[in-house]
């Protein structure tokens, strides 16, 4: 079969029940220049036929953005290239979404790009960019959230409370507090800065008494040691849940030998650091018990 008429049929399964299946078994047979439709269908470039009979658009849209994870996967310079050169797949959630998945400076570049326009209409454009920096774990991720706290859009705000536990320093502190202390703040969004001043103060070896009046609330789970090489091979839990003591969160390389990570308590796990085949951060997850 040419690979035009199996990239046709993928579209024409996108949300059906056999899409997956179809996905692993012939997408690989396709060659680079798919690459270049199936960018093109998110710079709004329709096909016929797109979504199985009688899928739930929800469906479509989301078969449509594992479509998208395969493909930037597999061609991620093609990939790269074709969202650099078009201003509609620059701010595209769909795209910005799956680029925390691309270990090069291009994509860092344009996510940051992203998450910095301010212009109104803008805001899922941002978050989604956040996202994606999160993932990716992006250098660049503590200068941008000393805006992105203060952003206008609620969600953004939330979100970029939620990465400051992970990514934040102590510019934020004093934000983090009002935030914290601010009548109309949503209770999870309460929590999340209430829990990154804590993290802060703990990563950059502040005195106990700048977390504030509650104190220690959580615990950190940390690298197994400063001077050996650690490398995550998997991520078991991927936070935001509930975790049970000794429940799995990881797989690591630690000097060349796998340790499993295991959690040391229970509780909510607020979030998780680690990068699967990348270098393991001093603090891998945080631990609300």
């Amino acid at each position: 079969m040419a690979g035009d008429e199996v990239l046709e049929l993928l579209f024409a399964e996108l949300g059906g029940p056999g899409f997956i299946e179809r996905l692993e078994s012939d997408f690989p047979k396709l060659d680079e220049s798919a690459c270049d439709r199936i960018v093109g269908v998110a710079a709004g470039k329709r096909v016929t036929p797109f979504g199985a009979a009688k899928a739930h658009p929800r469906d479509v849209h989301d078969d449509f953005g594992e479509l998208l994870h395969h493909t930037v996967a597999r061609w991620p310079d093609r990939f790269l290239t074709l969202v650099a050169a078009d201003e509609h797949l620059r701010t595209s959630s769909s795209v910005l979404w799956v680029l925390g998945d691309v270990d090069h400076p291009m994509a860092g570049q344009l996510l940051v790009d992203a998450v910095e326009i301010r212009r109104a209409g803008y805001s899922f454009t941002r978050w989604a960019a956040l996202k994606s920096l999160t993932e990716m774990s992006h250098p660049d991720l503590p200068d941008l959230l000393v805006a992105l706290v203060k952003d206008r859009d609620s969600l953004v705000r939330s979100s970029a409370t939620d990465t400051a536990i992970g990514f934040g320093d102590p510019r934020l502190l004093p934000i983090l507090r009002q935030i914290a202390t601010a009548e109309r703040t949503p209770p999870g969004t309460r929590e999340s800065a209430l829990d990154a001043i804590e993290a802060i103060v703990v990563r950059y070896g502040l005195p106990d008494t700048d977390i504030g009046s509650r104190g220690r609330r959580l615990v950190e789970v940390r690298r197994p040691s400063d001077k050996a090489r650690v490398v995550s091979l998997a991520q078991i839990y991927w936070g935001y849940e509930e975790v049970a003591t000794g429940q799995e969160l990881a797989v690591l390389k630690v000097n060349g030998r796998n340790q499993i990570v295991l959690a040391p308590c229970g509780g909510a796990a607020v979030i998780s650091l680690l990068r699967v085949g990348g270098l393991a951060p001093e603090f891998m997850f945080w631990i609300r018990p």
